[in-house]
């Protein structure tokens, strides 16, 4: 069995997917953007954010048999935007979605009598799905969100066709939660497509923390992600309000349409623009209570990383966080309620001990569902099915 699998940019599910197939050594190819290690590349002249840009496309943990088909594309969309504002280039993932898909189409051409399936994630598999079905190749879809019908999101009308093609011309389609699967219910011709498979906790589990709340300092409250309409951030906004500010210390990771709205009502709160994977698990650990108040999440990878890390996660339904939820591990309230999510902290202030009980279930979660798990159920589900 060889697989080939495309993604711009190669994220900890992307990354962990390649692996699967590469401790099976059914692994045809990766297909990227860009693939660059500082060290093999002597860059060590770079400024430090430059250098943690470059090694975030590094896959030299994961996979040598790589083809980088848009280097410069990419460099300009990601170092621009960050080090050159005042150029106002757009940033545009679509348009470099579609060129890895027409290069991976291109390519599953050319080497279609090795090919047995092609793995390729949402908006990026039309070309490369339209190529396999030539060749009877599979076509194996990932979906790590929640599908725009059933969330509402407001997406172009050629992104809204591209996926609806997508689906169509996919043999499996895969998603990370029941609720990403749940968001297919409005699609009964999709449903014996579908598979769940989980993705999983960091393997750096922080067993030694000993840091918990007592009580006797302001509670520790962490946001990371996009501060958007998405992420329920007026929810969160509301009920922050409702807390005395000498009760808690609340830190943001990320950016976007609220930023400047939260920075005026919460001018003691810690604000991070962006910070590599490694510091943000550190910043976790740091911290007591996670919050995600999301109104929909295919998974949402903070969640798993958080509680990795020890920390009581407050998040919504719509979300992961409902299937692992197991009354003891996290708090798990409805998306769109300001009330509970003031209730969930308040109760948590009020009840120290709690920080430390969820945080401990919280890690033997983690314990038992690592990204080794992932590996073994994707390779297991990709077997069973080609």
């Amino acid at each position: 069995m060889k697989i080939i699998i495309s993604h711009p940019t190669g994220n900890q599910n992307v990354r962990n997917a390649i692996k699967s197939l590469e401790e099976k050594n059914s692994l045809d190819c990766f297909i990227t953007s860009f693939n660059l290690t500082i060290e093999k590349k002597f860059l060590f002249f770079l400024p430090k954010h430059f250098q943690y840009l470059i090694n975030r496309r590094s896959y030299k943990n994961y996979t040598t048999k790589i083809i980088s088909t848009a280097f410069l594309y990419e460099s300009v969309r990601i170092v621009i935007p960050r080090f050159f504002k005042w150029l106002k280039i757009k940033n545009n993932f679509d348009t470099l979605n579609i060129k890895i898909d027409t290069f991976t189409a291109k390519y599953i051409s050319k080497n279609n009598n090795r090919i047995n399936a092609v793995y390729a994630y949402d908006g990026g598999a039309l070309d490369s799905f339209r190529e396999a079905k030539k060749y009877n190749i599979k076509c194996i879809y990932e979906y790590p969100v929640a599908h725009y019908k059933f969330t509402k999101i407001n997406i172009s009308a050629l992104k809204k066709r591209r996926k609806s093609l997508e689906m169509k011309l996919a043999d499996l389609i895969i998603v990370p939660s029941t609720w990403a699967a749940k968001s297919f219910s409005h699609l009964s011709k999709y449903k014996s497509k579908i598979r769940i498979v989980p993705y999983g906790c960091p393997e750096n589990v922080n067993t030694n923390r000993n840091n918990w709340y007592n009580g006797k300092k302001p509670l520790k409250v962490l946001y990371v992600g996009q501060l958007s309409d998405g992420k329920g951030i007026p929810f969160l906004i509301r009920a922050l309000a409702k807390i005395p500010e000498k009760l808690i210390q609340m830190t943001f990771v990320g950016s976007g349409l609220y930023e400047n709205i939260l920075k005026k009502k919460f001018p003691h709160s810690k604000f991070v623009y962006s910070c590599s994977h490694e510091e943000v698990l550190q910043t976790m650990r740091d911290n007591d209570v996670f919050v995600l108040p999301s109104l929909s999440e295919g998974f949402g990878m903070v969640i798993s990383e958080a509680m990795s890390q020890g920390m009581a996660v407050i998040s919504t339904k719509n979300t992961a966080l409902q299937d692992i939820y197991n009354g003891s591990n996290c708090i798990l309230i409805p998306a769109g309620n300001e009330k509970k999510i003031y209730k969930s902290i308040l109760f948590l202030i009020t009840n120290p001990n709690k920080v430390k009980k969820i945080g401990l279930s919280a890690l033997n979660y983690c314990k038992k569902n690592t990204w080794a798990k992932y590996r073994k159920k994707l390779y297991t589900t990709l077997n069973s099915y080609l």
